[in-house]
């Protein structure tokens, strides 16, 4: 069997303060989108950049905090999520390896693989663009990327752990309305 690509979480270790942690979670950030970029359906995958906080583009704040007001969406008004934190390394995973699907969780058994959908999203003035999701259920893992063919790159427009029980329902009933299909069997 295939071993797992699901990246191990980075940790806050004992004794860095909260500055160096950051620092650490935004050199991966870099590596994997700014100094590089993952390919999704034969498309490199972009991340917003604007606008910037902290001299960090808004994708960072994106894949490491959450608003939990639901307010504006800056990055300004987001509070760190060490559950995102932790798993900053499993977007670019995704995203090249949903496909492999393989073993990855000693207590989950046998990997069903990721479940993959294109769903209709609101954006400004009513118009609807498509968003391609990633979700892997046993981990609980959502990843959103919006195809723009035209241009010839995916946008990253988020990734995060599903903690609320009622938001993996709302997953689970879109995957299933949107036909989701099983990618990656196990080995």
């Amino acid at each position: 069997m295939m071993e797992c690509w699901i990246p191990g979480e980075e940790e806050l270790r004992p004794g860095e303060d909260w500055r160096d942690y950051e620092l650490r979670l935004y050199d991966l950030f870099k590596a994997d989108f700014l100094d590089g970029r993952p390919m999704f359906d034969g498309m490199p995958v972009r991340v917003r950049v604007n606008p910037k906080y902290d001299e960090r583009e808004e994708a960072f704040w994106h894949l490491t905090c959450r608003d939990y007001s639901h307010g504006d969406g800056l990055p300004e008004s987001r509070d760190p999520d060490m559950e995102r934190c932790r798993r900053i390394r499993w977007p670019r995973a995704f995203i090249e390896n949903h496909r492999a699907c393989a073993l990855h969780s000693d207590m989950a058994g046998e990997c069903r693989g990721v479940m993959v959908w294109t769903a209709s999203h609101t954006v400004r003035r009513g118009r609807s663009v498509p968003r391609v999701k990633l979700f892997q259920e046993d981990e609980s893992y959502l990843v959103v990327l919006e195809p723009r063919r035209k241009k010839g790159y995916c946008l990253l427009i988020t990734a995060y752990h599903v903690e609320e029980e009622w938001s993996r329902r709302k997953i689970m009933r879109e995957a299933e309305k949107n036909e989701a299909l099983f990618v990656g069997p196990c080995g």
